[in-house]
């Protein structure tokens, strides 16, 4: 892990394709094919050699997790079938004031909570299979799942989300400056107006007109 670690600190990050049945692997570094997972980032593959082998929960859990957090995209994979449920704990008065709320198992005797252990925030699981796949309390808050397939998947308990969506602009933004004081986002647009944005609320405070063509980036000044 620490040599995947390496890695990603040196911007070697790939997508991780499987490469194609007929790619050899090459002795020489050099002429093998950037895809080829062979050859280069070989903890990044033992990562999705985890996920293939689908043998423990946790190894999966942890395994998915690292990836995303690497910003390794899941698209059009297959994971039909793949375990990724949390685990359930049992409930005392001192473990379960650390447990968030929305994260506690409702159970007959209120004994237990079913702790999240992949972190799938943000991943890009776009035309993924994730047929019967066990997706209990997985966190996938901002996540894209256009097109993915989630029949017979379980999914109690999985926690979604979205973050606040700035709302105004009526073309393409350019730029987003934060305020000194952190509490106003000012963002700059084609269509020729810059927008003052709450931060907390994500509403639209102010809006500046005027200008007759596109507006590059501002500055704010002290």
């Amino acid at each position: 892990m620490l040599r995947f670690a390496a890695e990603l600190i040196d911007q070697r990050t790939r997508s991780y394709r499987t490469p194609p049945p007929d790619s050899q692997a090459s002795s020489d570094s050099k002429s093998a094919p950037a895809d080829d997972l062979s050859s280069f980032q070989p903890y990044g593959r033992a990562l999705f050699d985890i996920l293939r082998a689908n043998r423990h929960p946790v190894a999966s859990c942890n395994a998915i997790s690292i990836l995303n957090a690497a910003g390794v995209g899941f698209q059009a994979r297959d994971f039909t079938g793949l375990d990724l449920s949390g685990d359930i704990f049992p409930l005392n008065p001192s473990s379960a004031s650390t447990i968030p709320e929305t994260e506690q198992k409702a159970t007959s005797s209120s004994s237990s909570a079913l702790v999240p252990l992949a972190d799938l925030s943000g991943a890009n699981l776009s035309g993924c299979k994730l047929l019967g796949a066990n997706l209990r309390g997985v966190r996938l808050e901002n996540a894209c799942l256009d097109y993915a397939d989630i029949r017979g998947a379980a999914m109690e308990q999985t926690i979604f989300g979205q973050s606040s969506m700035f709302l105004g602009h009526t073309a393409e933004v350019i730029s987003i400056t934060l305020s000194l004081d952190g509490r106003s986002l000012f963002s700059t647009s084609v269509d020729k107006t810059i927008c003052q944005w709450s931060v907390d609320s994500g509403t639209s405070i102010r809006v500046f007109e005027g200008h007759t063509n596109n507006v590059i980036p501002c500055l704010i000044s002290r």
